[in-house]
């Protein structure tokens, strides 16, 4: 998902073809920053990539779809501030598709970072 993405934004030059399906979580992160830059928290925008933490590591990634911006969409965080809300695209294991998720309660906890692909220009 994230080459072809890559690729229909003109990130052509980066292509891996050795992966396992088991994720080597130092690699991976080490691949994502080199073709990406950090995002700081809050400033998630479509089609920034995020990296996920499953059982203690680093290890699964998707990106960001949608960041509801209009007021009735606006969430709570819990201390009465507004803040946004995302949806995201990621493959789920366990329903065997890519399918699309609100970034919120478990996905957002396990979030570790944001990462926006880095300007070619």
């Amino acid at each position: 998902m994230l080459l072809c993405a890559a690729h229909d934004i003109g990130l052509t030059d980066y292509e891996d073809v050795h992966y396992s399906r088991i994720v080597n979580p130092d690699r991976l992160q080490r691949q994502i920053e080199a073709v990406c830059e950090r995002v700081p928290d809050g400033a998630a925008r479509p089609g920034d990539l995020l990296l996920f933490s499953m059982r203690g590591s680093a290890q699964h990634v998707g990106m960001v779809t949608e960041v509801a911006r209009d007021a009735w969409l606006v969430a709570r965080n819990g201390k009465g501030e507004e803040t946004n809300v995302e949806r995201f695209i990621h493959t789920y294991q366990s329903v065997g598709r890519v399918v699309e998720h609100a970034l919120a309660g478990a996905w957002r906890r396990r979030l570790v970072a944001t990462y926006r692909w880095k300007d070619e220009g």
